[in-house]
């Protein structure tokens, strides 16, 4: 039986009222067994209450969806994720939400557990669904916006039997020679390489979101309460510092971000479109052959098709398998349901081959937000999972 999840109010809209969020709710709970609700983390307390209140009349579990590792506009620069040049990685579009804190800091760590015992206090979650726990995606630039290579990383990698001062020089090596680019990329896709600085440095990175992870878990499960994952798609976890076979037993269960028309960061054209820019600035015309070759995505040949149209609905299920291979036992799938122009497009087609590719998963997550998914399209949910 499949569970379904929606994510709700990442953003409170203006003007809503705590009525307002309840009874969009309640439509919601009116047409589909929701079964959890992730509930986004700049409400104020009112809205929460209201929400857990419409939980328990439904049955529902109530989560807290919170991001563990991105900035905001108060968050002082020295806690970025730094680059191998030593400057400091600025979010996308210069975002503060997306703008990423190291996992090795002990400051970030304090700021992290404070809030996480401030959550518990308040008493109304079953439990946590933790958001952005990775480092920046490099997609744009695999050498200036790969993290992280501040002190406190330095210092974490010589426990890991690790010198970072190699990975530098791996990757000077790499860029020093014809189809250099392509080879720093495969490290990111295929471990082909033995002792290689650059792929220990990956398994490094995965090591330190691991830990954390790890860490809060533990916090939370002390108090009785679950944790949940949001991780990018399982062919692109390597980029981010996601290990998921290692996230697992930390984990009841981990959403897979398999966004195939997704023009936005974990969007599967999104990153696939960076990556593809990058390598064809070594090598223009060459970068969609090596995409295809590297990365089991369902690449299309033709440029214009992924700048236009995206990845066909089977990369889902594709991404569901591989996400079972690596060892989880309780697979969420995150399908796109929202409109939003330059971003993200659907139809109604789409939409149902989005869900029917994501039968096998074990769990379906409506993201983004709830409050911005029409009844239109939970009917059409409703319709192929209970008819």
């Amino acid at each position: 039986m499949t569970v379904f999840v929606a994510q709700y109010l990442e953003n409170k809209p203006a003007d809503i009222t705590p009525k307002d969020a309840r009874e969009r709710l309640h439509r919601a709970f009116d047409i589909l067994p929701l079964e959890t609700i992730l509930l986004g983390w700049n409400l104020p307390a009112q809205f929460e209450e209201t929400i857990a209140e419409e939980c328990i009349e439904n049955d529902a579990q109530l989560y807290r969806w919170h991001p563990i590792l991105t900035g905001s506009a108060e968050t002082p620069a020295f806690m970025r994720t730094v680059n191998q040049y030593g400057r400091t990685i600025n979010g996308y579009q210069g975002k503060s939400e997306f703008t990423f804190l190291c996992p090795n800091r002990p400051d970030v760590q304090e700021s992290i557990f404070k809030e996480i015992e401030s959550i518990i206090q308040r008493g109304l979650f079953k439990g946590l669904f933790l958001d952005r726990i990775r480092f920046p995606s490099p997609t744009f630039s695999l050498d200036k916006d790969l993290a992280c290579f501040c002190e406190h990383c330095q210092l974490a990698a010589v426990k890991f039997n690790l010198d970072l001062q190699a990975v530098r020089k791996q990757i000077k090596e790499f860029l020093s020679r014809p189809g250099g680019r392509a080879q720093l990329f495969r490290c990111f896709f295929k471990n082909q390489l033995v002792d290689n600085p650059i792929i220990n440095f990956l398994n490094f990175r995965g090591s330190s979101i691991t830990n954390l992870v790890a860490s809060i878990s533990k916090r939370l499960r002390v108090n009785g309460l679950n944790t949940a994952l949001d991780c990018f798609s399982p062919s692109l976890t390597r980029l981010v510092g996601q290990d998921l076979t290692e996230l697992v037993p930390h984990s009841v269960w981990i959403k897979i971000m398999t966004y195939p028309r997704t023009y936005g960061p974990a969007g599967l054209p999104f990153e696939l479109i960076n990556l593809l820019n990058w390598l064809e600035c070594e090598e223009p015309g060459s970068g969609i052959s090596t995409l295809r070759k590297v990365v089991d995505l369902k690449v299309p040949s033709k440029r214009k098709q992924l700048d236009e149209i995206g990845l066909p609905s089977l990369v889902i299920s594709n991404e569901i398998k591989l996400a079972k291979k690596m060892g989880l036992n309780e697979v969420f799938a995150g399908i796109a349901l929202v409109q939003l122009p330059g971003i993200n497009l659907i139809s109604s087609d789409q939409v149902c081959a989005d869900l029917q590719a994501a039968r096998m998963a074990d769990g379906v997550v409506l993201s983004w937000d709830l409050w911005h998914i029409t009844d239109e399209v939970l009917n059409i949910i409703k319709k192929i999972y209970f008819h």
